[in-house]
């Protein structure tokens, strides 16, 4: 079983703020089974999905960065896939110690942080919702 991230959204405005200097405006969930995902709007009315990644992939080094490699890769060769995007320290992957709605972060041991990446939001059907 994994360990899903919080549901902290005023957490993640805040960090979204912080990581790539974006105001949010708008906020909503996205389905994710393992993970947490939300639909953003900026003050500047762009859109991304920010991915909060579960503390077990995200504590596999190196899978976020293979992952963003190859989604980089397809959009490079001219397919339409979202994009990550670097963060003010010049990574498109950080590191978080996340706190619960309404508590301080109090863990900060590296086994107790959570993968997060901003993407490029890519309007279209949800595979789920394609008929077979």
């Amino acid at each position: 079983m994994t360990s899903r991230p919080p549901n902290n959204v005023d957490y993640y405005k805040s960090l979204v703020k912080r990581l790539y200097n974006y105001e949010v405006t708008n906020v909503k969930e996205l389905n994710g089974y393992d993970d947490r995902n939300y639909h953003l709007v900026t003050t500047d009315s762009k859109q991304f999905v920010l991915k909060i990644t579960n503390k077990e992939e995200s504590a596999e080094t190196g899978l976020l960065d293979a992952v963003n490699s190859f989604m980089l890769h397809l959009y490079n060769n001219g397919f339409k896939v979202t994009v990550p995007q670097i963060d003010t320290n010049g990574k498109y992957v950080s590191f978080e110690a996340i706190p619960a709605t309404g508590q301080e972060v109090i863990d900060t041991a590296l086994d107790n942080h959570y993968g997060v990446r901003l993407l490029e939001y890519v309007s279209g059907q949800l595979l789920r919702d394609v008929p077979f």
